[in-house]
């Protein structure tokens, strides 16, 4: 019971208040309340800060549950908001884009799967340097994007790229 009473109160302190309820019900696999709680959230929200996390959460949630057209607009939205308040190159732009192109991967919309993942990679070229995590994981997914696509020989340099990654 002690290392549960200090995870939550680890948790709590990263997150203000209902964020953290919120965001502990999606670590307990509690989709359905977490949804509820950040459609509240999303609505009673003051700031973009709050519309973008909402958003983000929402996406994480509906993509758990299956719903990935709901999971997309989610994160679409996020996207729109974060155009509006941070620099045109900035990290978590390319975040929103591979999670939008993650949605359309999944949809078996693989075209725009493709184009939202290569957003996410020229971002992230400009924002991160050469050795960051994120480059591999864009890369990967672009390369398994392009394999379903039967682009062979782009799925070799793609993946190449990824392992190169340091």
């Amino acid at each position: 019971m002690n290392r549960l009473t200090l995870y939550l109160q680890k948790e709590l302190k990263s997150e203000g208040g209902w964020y953290a309820i919120a965001h502990i019900l999606i670590r307990l696999r509690k989709s359905s309340q977490a949804e509820n709680l950040y459609k509240i959230l999303l609505d009673k929200s003051s700031s973009n800060a709050e519309r973008m996390v909402c958003n983000d959460a929402l996406g994480i949630v509906n993509h758990d549950m299956g719903d990935y057209a709901k999971a997309l607009s989610s994160y679409q939205q996020s996207l729109e908001f974060r155009k509006i308040a941070l620099p045109p190159n900035h990290p978590d732009l390319a975040t929103s884009y591979s999670n939008i192109g993650a949605m359309y991967d999944v949809m078996g919309d693989y075209t725009k799967a493709l184009s939202s993942y290569q957003k996410s990679l020229e971002i992230r070229k400009i924002a991160l340097p050469p050795n960051h995590s994120d480059l591999a994981i864009s890369y990967n997914n672009i390369g398994a994007v392009e394999a379903i696509m039967s682009e062979y020989t782009n799925v070799l340099v793609y993946l190449q790229n990824a392992f190169n990654v340091e």
